[in-house]
């Protein structure tokens, strides 16, 4: 398959040249990468039919040597699918033109079923631009999930241990109270 670059442009400049040629490029630029983005969105529904039509028979694979035999991998083919999805479930217009004007890659990563929506929504609200951005954050969210499953885990530790020792000074307790009732009163 052909590979397209899926980084962030900037504004072409080249001092060689004059605004209005620069202009004309960078604008050329913006519709190449119109064209790309929509073109991945239509092979992720290409893609996603195929699937859809494949998965009503029991076919051994069908579709992973299908995508195989047309060049594409297993992580590409589900990267067009899960972009075609997402794009099916934007609310709006607005939505959709934010979306297929971001990087491929970036445009990936929020399609994931796995990808976390305040992330995403970040995205599409255009406070995070780039994929290393998405990247940074997604790894602060992951890192302080994983604090908090630790904690989590450490508070259960104790509730534990506290749950013993009550047990243990229940047994105490009863065992106190079965010996003071076998010993004779005092006279």
């Amino acid at each position: 398959m052909e590979k397209h670059t899926s980084k962030s442009l900037t504004k072409f400049t080249d001092p060689d040249l004059d605004s209005s040629t620069i202009a004309f490029l960078n604008e050329s630029t913006r519709q190449i990468m119109n064209v790309v983005s929509n073109s991945a969105t239509q092979i992720g529904k290409i893609l996603y039919g195929a699937q859809q039509k494949l998965a009503s028979f029991n076919n051994n694979g069908a579709f992973a040597k299908w995508i195989e035999y047309i060049g594409f991998g297993r992580t590409s083919a589900y990267n067009y699918i899960n972009r075609y999805i997402a794009v099916q479930n934007l609310d709006s217009d607005k939505e959709i033109q934010a979306f297929e004007s971001l990087p491929k890659s970036l445009t990936y990563d929020i399609s994931k079923p796995s990808a976390d929506p305040e992330l995403t929504k970040k995205v599409l609200d255009g406070k995070i631009k780039t994929h290393k951005e998405y990247k940074a954050l997604e790894a602060k969210l992951k890192q302080r999930e994983q604090e908090l499953s630790n904690k989590d885990a450490q508070i259960a530790d104790q509730q534990a241990e506290l749950e013993d020792n009550r047990k243990t000074q229940l047994e105490m307790s009863r065992q106190i109270a079965e010996s003071n009732k076998r010993q004779p009163e005092p006279k």
